[in-house]
């Protein structure tokens, strides 16, 4: 029996798109724009599911949602919310009454449909292929800058992120309590709670576990600021850039690495090293840490580009031995492609130029 659906919004064009994606994907669907025409629907016909906007004409759908987990009759009734970023307190309100999940607004309809799938474990062939796609990664900004946040939403919703945001780190840490993110970025500076005592309550969450947190910065990195950063359990410290679309990027190369970390693993790496010739090992290994340093970048940043570089033209940077002179040679015009898109142009060449040093067996002097 396919399962029936309640859709709650004042909004036409959200009910009319909502109900043909979801009626598309087999479910049945009823729609209205009040809380008390949701109510009248609610004590008339049984429901699986109920999708309710938080800001409603008569009242607000984290009532509507309080009244169905506290009747026992509707208690069954699976709940998703549509929110606006700026809807943080209630989002936490909500997750606490029992809201089984958030869509943010815009909400994007592939994930609607496959977030409703989910929750009822009806996988479809046909859907497979546009539910991949449709997978966002979940990012919660941490920022106090309304410009900025403005800016950086709509650049990281480009990119395919779904982005929460919010201005303070005790409603970050609330909020984290009870939903699950990808990552969260955050300003090292912030009113309240700094970057650096948010981190550390977030790291004391047993759901954190699996989250990245990236902490921001206006000034370029020191490595006293990194490492505070680090001890406070930040998986990077950044430079926040003039270009939104770099620190965009910025994040997908972090994103990718600790994907790579968590695939490949210390002891993997390890074993792969210790199968090797011990001496043009270690030397493979120090010349790739010199490489990393000499690039300008972040070291989570640097490896995953520099990796990116020696695989484009077919060399294993996991394998210490075939990071050789001769073969950094090969990657320096990959190199530099990446490098003159992180770096102004000035500094990049001058990076290059310690880089280039390190392919012809030099003791490049680090700019």
């Amino acid at each position: 029996m396919n399962p029936h659906i309640l859709l709650v919004d004042d909004s036409l064009t959200v009910r009319m798109d909502l109900r043909a994606a979801l009626n598309n994907a087999g479910f049945i669907l009823k729609a209205c724009s009040t809380i008390e025409s949701a109510r009248a629907e609610l004590s008339s016909h049984p429901f699986d599911l109920a999708i309710l906007d938080i800001l409603l004409p008569d009242g607000s759908g984290i009532e509507l949602l309080k009244q169905i987990k506290e009747t026992p009759e509707l208690r069954s009734i699976r709940v998703i919310m549509l929110s606006t970023e700026a809807e943080v307190r209630a989002r936490i309100q909500g997750l606490r009454l029992g809201a089984e999940h958030y869509v943010g607004k815009p909400y994007d309809r592939a994930m609607v449909v496959r977030t409703a799938r989910e929750l009822f474990q009806l996988p479809a062939a046909s859907d497979v292929t546009l539910a991949r796609r449709s997978r966002k990664k979940l990012l919660l900004l941490l920022n106090d800058s309304p410009t900025f946040i403005n800016s950086l939403t709509a650049t990281l919703r480009q990119d395919g992120y779904e982005v929460v945001v919010s201005s303070s780190g005790q409603d970050a840490i609330a909020l984290l309590a009870v939903e699950d993110f990808d990552m969260v970025l955050m300003d090292l500076v912030l009113p309240g709670l700094d970057g650096l005592q948010t981190c550390l309550r977030l790291r004391s969450l047993k759901r954190m576990d699996s989250c990245l947190i990236v902490l921001m910065t206006t000034s370029e990195p020191d490595p006293t600021t990194r490492r505070d950063a680090l001890a406070a359990g930040a998986d990077e410290l950044i430079f926040k850039p003039t270009r939104l679309s770099v620190l965009s990027a910025q994040l997908l190369c972090i994103f990718i690495m600790k994907r790579q970390q968590l695939r490949s693993g210390a002891d993997g790496a390890e074993q792969g090293i210790a199968n090797l010739d011990p001496a043009s090992a270690s030397q493979g290994e120090l010349l790739y840490q010199r490489v990393i340093a000499a690039s300008g970048l972040c070291e989570m940043l640097a490896k995953s580009l520099i990796d990116s570089s020696f695989y484009r033209v077919g060399i294993d940077p996991k394998v210490a031995t075939q990071i050789t002179p001769v073969n950094l040679q090969r990657a320096l015009s990959s190199i530099s492609q990446t490098l003159r898109v992180f770096l102004p142009p000035e500094e990049s060449v001058q990076r290059m130029a310690s880089i280039a040093a390190l392919a012809q067996g030099a003791h490049a002097k680090i700019p």
